[in-house]
């Protein structure tokens, strides 16, 4: 073990080289210290308290491979360490985290100004009770690879106001193979305040959280414009929303959600709120939500629920939901502009395929294109409440087990409050005899949609 309290009255501790094998303690025990360290490796096994400790540090770390294994505190413990701490870890390798500790702790009071720099060559990250990877405004982070972080009895990821880079280019953002959470006491993933890109490659799944199942949320003032990729996500067993996406004006983008309701809760499965900004309500302004496969099964509530948002939900089927299989909404002064295509909506009797609301001055922009929709109550059932309310619709090539459009009745537009609401179909349009004050068209053709990913779909027909 090299330890040292004490340096910084005292002049620098330095190591030219060599290996730390500990066992019982931690490899680097580092604590108020000016240091420039060069080690090949650095290990410890079964440390009583973390497996490697830079706390209040400041200067140089290079270590070529580093191990914790089965520590009681946590594996890598990085702390308070002073602007300019350059730390690079190299091949990384942590497993056995316990006692609800944390596998990688990197952990800042405060913002540091100039950054504090973690480098990894590679990054596993195994937990037995503990969280995966913490990172809370500690400077920047560097995968030269991408991650792997499997958590047991925690999140796999809790990432707040800290920057993540790949091979060390800057805006790249961090970059994660396969990201898995059981059992955690709070979220399985959670993304606040994050400011940086991020992706995961392979294959994320939360099973059996107690808070949201993936939290992504952003609070700044502005809020950040960053993008976050997950390629499938599975998630299930969930005891609380299965994915949040609040306040964030870049974009998140999921190619394959599978989530189930196994415990029954109460909620959403997919809550996207409050992602429009009012100064570019439909453009790249706004934060956007893009899921583009996969199915949400038996929610004990709204399958997939837009407040103030802007989302494209494409080849998602949404079954079993005993609220509305998506339910879109408008708040005072609000908008909401939602894609839904290619998508199957089932479910049983008192729902309604897709619902959408406007209250006050709140607009809602819906497009459902080429869905199959088979609901006990309406396909679609758009409801605009206030005089200063507005909606728009265009339900194109929607049917039924028939194959058939939806037939008198299945299409109920209410204008309760006199506001203005419109619907336009490619065929002629089937409305129920609860409208009234709606404006209806019918195109001459199919309905196309500029544009690519990250475009936004557009606010009207």
């Amino acid at each position: 073990m090299i330890q040292s309290t004490t340096a910084k009255p005292h002049g620098m501790v330095t190591v030219g080289g060599g290996t730390v094998d500990a066992s019982g303690g931690a490899s680097l025990d580092i604590n108020n210290a000016d240091v420039d360290i060069t080690l090949q490796s650095a290990s410890s096994t079964s440390s009583s308290g973390n497996g490697l400790n830079l706390v209040n540090t400041a200067g140089s770390v290079q270590i070529g491979k580093t191990s914790a294994v089965s520590p009681t505190g946590n594996g890598i413990n990085a702390v308070d360490n002073a602007p300019g701490l350059a730390a690079d870890f190299g091949t990384t390798s942590v497993t056995g985290i316990r006692n609800g500790a944390v596998g990688v702790n990197l952990v800042n009071a405060t913002t540091p100004s100039p950054d504090t720099k973690y480098s990894f060559d590679s990054l596993a990250v195994q937990t037995v009770a503990g969280t995966g990877l913490l990172a809370k405004n500690a400077g920047t982070v560097n995968f030269n690879s991408p991650a792997s972080i499997t958590a047991v009895g925690g999140p796999a990821l809790n990432l707040e106001n800290t920057k993540g880079t790949t091979n060390g280019v800057a805006g790249s953002g961090f970059t994660f193979l396969n990201v898995a959470s059981t059992n955690s006491p709070s979220n399985g993933i959670r993304l606040h305040n994050l400011n940086s890109d991020l992706a995961v490659t392979g294959l994320t799944t939360v099973t059996n959280a107690s808070g949201e199942s993936i939290a992504i949320t952003d609070t700044q003032s502005p809020p950040g414009a960053y993008s976050i990729d997950f390629n499938t996500v599975q998630i299930s067993s969930r005891n609380n929303i299965g994915l949040l996406v609040d306040g964030i004006y870049g974009q998140v983008q999921v190619a394959n959600l599978q989530i189930n309701n196994t415990n029954s809760v109460a909620g959403d499965a997919v809550l996207i709120n409050n992602t429009t900004n009012p100064a570019n309500p439909t453009g790249t302004g706004s934060g956007r939500v893009y899921i583009d496969g996969g199915s949400i099964n038996n929610s004990n509530g709204n399958g997939i629920h837009v407040i103030d948002g802007v989302a494209r939900i494409t080849g998602v089927t949404v079954a079993g939901s005993t609220a509305q299989a998506i339910y879109i909404e408008a708040g005072a002064g609000q908008q909401s502009t939602v894609l839904v295509q290619n998508s199957t909506l089932t479910g049983p009797a008192g729902i309604d395929g897709i619902r959408a609301e406007s209250t006050g001055s709140g607009k809602v922009n819906v497009t459902s294109l080429t869905n199959l929709v088979d609901v006990a109550f309406e396909p679609i059932n758009v409801i605009v409440f206030n005089a200063a309310g507005t909606a728009t619709v265009n339900a194109s090539g929607n049917f039924g087990t028939a194959g058939t459009p939806p037939g008198s009745g299945d299409i109920v537009l209410n204008n309760a409050g006199s506001g203005s609401l419109s619907v336009t179909q490619s065929s002629p349009v089937a409305l129920s005899a609860v409208n009234n004050g709606a404006t209806v068209s019918t195109l001459g053709g199919a309905v196309t949609f500029g544009g690519s990913t990250p475009t936004p779909p557009p606010p009207t027909p």
